[in-house]
């Protein structure tokens, strides 16, 4: 109980807590939409068509394409990581009285 009053008194310092809520949720719903457009950019493993770019091969050659994959794959992962993280802050700072 003292550590989560801490915590506020710390955070406050900075911005008040239901400012900080606000700022992270709209960061989080934009974090959502570009992980979708992210996801739906990619190619499909079976070889099919990309919903949002259609065939890779159609307009990057088969490198380009692997790299552009490759890069898009590497992007999910780390918005993944955010996604997470800032899922887990989000959750705290619901849980903080302000």
């Amino acid at each position: 109980m003292y550590a989560k009053i801490k915590l506020v008194k710390i955070l406050e310092v900075f911005l008040p807590v239901e400012s900080l809520r606000v700022i992270m949720s709209a960061v989080y719903i934009l974090l959502c939409v570009v992980l979708i457009v992210v996801v739906l950019a990619q190619s499909a493993k079976q070889g099919g068509v990309g919903v949002l770019g259609g065939e890779t091969d159609s307009y990057l050659g088969k490198n380009g394409g692997k790299t552009y994959d490759a890069m898009l794959s590497r992007l999910t992962k780390v918005l993944c990581i955010f996604f997470g993280i800032i899922s887990i802050v989000l959750g705290m700072l619901v849980n903080l009285k302000g």
